[in-house]
């Protein structure tokens, strides 16, 4: 945690440098102050007195370069260029001869060759659509961050069952009714905590059906973050779940149906998907030596099940061409 805002800070940030250092930099900021009264990590600059914030590191130049001498803060004794040309090197001498360190730290970061993310659907996306908002990895795919969905995800809860005043789990029971390929829907005994009923026993149901992945995620230059939008407004998903609800209600009698809500997904699924961000061996289009390996490949739903094995088998099969792709270029 780097910034005042309390973010983990992206490779190119000043603040990068320092990651790995977390605790010492918070305490040397807590220490803030004359030497002699410092009580930790005192070779940490102790005249730190606050974190940057992200308004102040977005104020930075598009080479990267802050002014030296502003108010002590992490930045100050961090020299960053993202560009590295006359005017950088001019740049650093001057600033060695104005602060006359006795000590210089310099740390290069090497890019890889290849580079897999993993990062989920939710990661990768936000990952993919702020790096081709901010520039920094251009000729990025136009269908990056679209297409995501949340499996038709629903939580419903019935109450009055005879069992226990509360469940636990895994998910140990799965319904399913799938002789509509359009209604399709697996039903997934799920922990539902204490029953909202006092005195009835309670049983909480995880829905999942086949939703359109009208979601995308779109990147917010102002304040550098990336934000989804998922109308998630399709009443037919509920009509399904309520008509399969009142079937289960009306077979076990003295159960009633208590709540349902989309407020909830397990399942993000979509963001980088096969054919519009991604190549079928999972390498991202223009960029053959990047890959997506995780569930933002599939877009939005996998089948009214749970997308578990179907990203698991996602990401064997991207590996193992990606490998094949890598030995070729070998």
């Amino acid at each position: 945690m780097t910034q005042s805002e309390g973010e983990i800070t992206y490779p190119g940030d000043p603040m990068c440098l320092y990651a790995a250092l977390s605790v010492a930099v918070h305490r040397a900021v807590a220490d803030a102050g004359p030497l002699e009264k410092a009580s930790h990590y005192t070779d940490l600059a102790p005249e730190w007195t606050r974190f940057p914030g992200k308004e102040y590191r977005l104020s930075a130049g598009g080479d990267g370069f802050r002014p030296y001498g502003e108010l002590p803060n992490t930045d100050q004794t961090v020299f960053d260029p993202r560009v590295w040309d006359d005017t950088a090197r001019a740049r650093w001498i001057g600033l060695l001869r104005e602060v006359r360190p006795r000590t210089v730290l310099i740390s290069t970061v090497s890019p890889g060759q290849y580079v897999f993310l993993a990062a989920g659907s939710m990661g990768t996306s936000k990952l993919l659509v702020r790096a081709k908002g901010r520039g920094s990895l251009p000729d990025l795919p136009d269908g990056i961050g679209r297409f995501w969905g949340d499996n038709a995800d629903r939580l419903a809860i019935r109450v009055g069952m005879p069992g226990p005043p509360s469940t636990g789990g895994p998910a140990h029971i799965v319904a399913t009714d799938w002789r509509d390929p359009a209604t399709a829907i697996s039903l997934a005994e799920f922990p539902g905590g204490s029953s909202p009923a006092p005195g009835e026993g309670v049983s909480g149901t995880f829905a999942m059906q086949i939703t359109e992945p009208d979601g995308s995620f779109a990147y917010d230059s102002a304040s550098d973050s990336v934000h989804l939008t998922y109308p998630n407004d399709d009443a037919g998903l509920d009509t399904v779940l309520g008509g399969v609800l009142d079937r289960l209600n009306a077979a076990n009698p003295g159960t009633r149906t208590y709540s349902t809500t989309a407020a909830y997904t397990s399942h993000p699924l979509g963001g980088a998907v096969l054919g519009h961000t991604c190549g079928s061996d999972g390498t991202v289009l223009g960029h053959p030596n990047l890959f997506v390996v995780d569930s933002s490949l599939i877009p939005g739903s996998t089948g009214a099940v749970t997308p578990a094995l179907t990203v698991t088998a996602r990401a064997s099969r991207t590996v193992t061409r990606a490998i094949r792709t890598l030995q070729r270029q070998s």
